[in-house]
């Protein structure tokens, strides 16, 4: 049995709902019923610690292990996120949310977010003399291996 991680939105709503059906009769009695008072300063309080914070979950793996090929089996989509056997198709960060949006034309959005060229540079830069550095290394611990 599949279980929807993001199927918890539906329930934090549905939950508020609740809370609100039980306050309207409380709210009916006035401020002079004491049990009502006291009903309604809790429900305020049991809404207050409810949190809309989404669930997070990581996806990690090697290049090719399956991880996008999972995510499309999951949400029942099969090619919500690109795979191909051939080559890297997702190999940066990817993040996926649900859609608050009940409209079937909206079924899916997306937004894309590009990194500065700046960024990219540093970056590049950092990387380049990581490789530098353990290319140098290597070369002292093997000699032989012409590095």
């Amino acid at each position: 049995m599949l279980i929807c991680v993001y199927c918890r939105e539906a329930e934090v709503k549905k939950y508020k709902d609740f809370l609100d059906a039980l306050k309207a009769p409380l709210l009916e009695k006035g401020a002079g019923d004491q049990d009502a008072t006291y009903f309604l300063r809790n429900l305020d309080l049991l809404r207050e610690q409810n949190t809309d914070a989404p669930t997070i979950i990581g996806v990690v793996g090697n290049t090719g292990a399956g991880k996008s090929s999972v995510i499309n089996a999951m949400l029942d989509e099969e090619r919500l996120v690109p795979t191909n056997c051939m080559r890297a198709c997702t190999a940066v960060v990817t993040e996926m949310s649900y859609n608050n949006n009940t409209h079937p034309s909206a079924k899916y959005r997306g937004e894309i977010e590009f990194i500065k060229a700046s960024d990219w540079e540093k970056d590049l830069k950092t990387s380049l003399s990581e490789v530098g550095l353990m290319s140098l290394l290597i070369g002292q611990q093997y000699p032989a291996c012409g590095i």
